[in-house]
């Protein structure tokens, strides 16, 4: 009986040895398993694809310029200087410009060099008298939405195509007219290209087309 119960707890200690080993062996797997499997997921997950972070940008941007640059005659216009004849009034309309924070410098520069022939034809003509339709040069449209074309002011419009490389992206907006709640297309387009700056998104240049 004694030798029995001798031979026993050696056989004992080494089967808990045994068995202690076996389950760190387990655990060991199930832990590399687990680890595995979660960089399977993270490698596979597919997450939702969200709208581009700057949208809301690009919409405001577009909605300043159709509504507060594009849809009317906000300048440049022309005023009757100290001398008593019509001068372009180009700084009030570099100012508005600027005011209204949607443009890049260089888009306002070349806004100023596509007014100058206006500008120096007004300064030729020194036209004195009440300002019509019929005097004006023809290179002083002032009665024509020179972006959109013509006199009447569309009542909507819709940016298409909007493509974003890093820091520039354009897009190109085409206007509607509403009658009896159908939205008629009207012709032509703009061609818009923007780029990204410290402060956000600005217009860089209009291009119109017909």
């Amino acid at each position: 009986m004694i030798s029995e119960h001798l031979n026993f707890s050696p056989v004992k200690k080494r089967g808990s040895k045994g068995l202690l080993v076996l389950v760190l062996i387990l655990v060991g797997v199930a832990c590399q398993s687990s680890k595995s499997s979660e960089q399977s997921v993270g490698r596979n997950v597919t997450k939702p694809v969200s709208a581009h972070v700057d949208d809301e940008a690009f919409n405001r941007l577009n909605t300043i310029l159709f509504e507060d640059f594009l849809n009317d005659n906000y300048g440049p216009h022309a005023i009757r200087a100290n001398e008593g004849h019509m001068v372009l009034d180009s700084e009030s309309y570099q100012s508005y410009l600027k005011l209204i924070n949607i443009f890049d410098q260089s888009f306002i520069e070349a806004e100023m060099m596509r007014i100058q022939p206006c500008s120096a034809a007004l300064d030729t003509l020194k036209f004195t008298g009440e300002i019509e339709a019929e005097w004006a040069p023809e290179v002083c449209a002032f009665d024509i939405l020179y972006w959109i074309g013509g006199h009447e002011k569309p009542d909507g419009f819709e940016v298409k195509d909007l493509k974003i490389e890093e820091a520039d992206a354009v897009s190109t907006m085409v206007f509607f007219d509403n009658s009896d709640n159908v939205q008629l297309p009207r012709a032509g387009s703009i061609m818009i290209e923007y780029r990204k700056q410290n402060d956000g998104w600005k217009i860089l240049k209009l291009g119109k087309s017909r």
